[in-house]
């Protein structure tokens, strides 16, 4: 990325983080309802792809991999309590993080 991108890139990255904590929050208050947990794993997918595209140095490629795990954390407690998302994000285990589009 070129310098002149530096500051955009900077501001993005708090926010990337936020929009993975608030997702992960949503989904640990979703109480087994489906709607509202594949709703929250789609966000934490997304938040994901955002961070990792972000990634720049071995902090950041830190937070990457780690926001990858909460994703997988997250697919496994919707796949345990609702089975699948239909239409929504993936559940699958071996899929790979971020699965969503940009």
């Amino acid at each position: 990325m070129d310098r002149d991108g530096e500051p955009e890139r900077e501001a993005a990255l708090p926010r990337a983080k936020d929009e993975m904590d608030r997702a992960e929050r949503e989904l640990q208050t979703s109480a087994g309802d489906c709607a509202t947990a594949c709703r929250a794993l789609g966000s934490m997918d997304r938040a994901a792809r955002h961070l990792c595209d972000l990634a720049g140095n071995d902090d950041e490629l830190d937070r990457c991999e780690e926001a990858k795990r909460k994703v997988l954390r997250a697919r496994d407690r919707v796949r345990a309590t609702c089975g699948i998302c239909a239409g929504g994000p993936t559940v699958d285990r071996n899929a790979p993080v971020p699965s969503t589009s940009p």
